[in-house]
């Protein structure tokens, strides 16, 4: 049984960190048919999350390394709690588009939430870098940092009325208006 279990987090962790790594790569690059870092800019900038550019920079970055930490199996809960709050930001610009993906809603960053949820509170399972140099926070670490992740990306969404008195730092007024979709945030 505890194969079963660890083989399993190892796949929750690297498919996980994988699609989150490939979401940056959108962002930063335009790869696998995303928008690129100056449309992505302009979307995170109409959506109220200010500076634009600042944040989108900020969601590159901790893609890239929560999800490489993830496949590595690397200060797992951690990085599993960072991506959690990231899609729970992701969610709300979702939200008024219902549950379902079908109609552009938050099924998809609310289930790979959940998913980043609970592999913060399991841990990285016995093959996982974290398990050869011996990290194994305790029970209440991966605790407090499940519910630090997601506490934190609501506390910015609460925040995105003060983003919003900051100025636009877009400078696309040629590109047509792009509609968030999931990948985008």
């Amino acid at each position: 049984m505890a194969y079963t279990l660890d083989t399993a987090l190892l796949l929750l962790r690297v498919v996980l960190g994988l699609l989150m790594a490939g979401h940056a790569m959108q962002k930063l690059t335009g790869a696998f048919s995303g928008e690129g870092f100056d449309r992505t800019v302009a979307i995170f900038d109409r959506v109220g999350f200010r500076p634009a550019r600042t944040n989108v920079a900020v969601a590159i970055a901790l893609e890239l390394v929560a999800g490489a930490l993830l496949v590595l199996g690397l200060i797992t809960p951690f990085a599993a709690a960072a991506l959690a709050g990231t899609l729970v930001v992701a969610a709300s610009v979702h939200w008024k588009n219902g549950l379902w993906g079908s109609k552009n809603g938050i099924e998809l960053p609310a289930l790979l939430a959940a998913v980043a949820a609970c592999v913060a509170l399991a841990g990285p399972g016995r093959f996982a870098l974290d398990q050869l140099i011996g990290l194994d926070p305790a029970a209440w670490l991966r605790w407090a940092a499940t519910i630090a992740g997601p506490v934190a990306g609501l506390a910015f969404i609460a925040a995105k009325p003060l983003m919003a008195r900051i100025g636009s730092d877009t400078v696309l007024a040629s590109d047509p208006p792009a509609t968030p979709r999931s990948s985008d945030v």
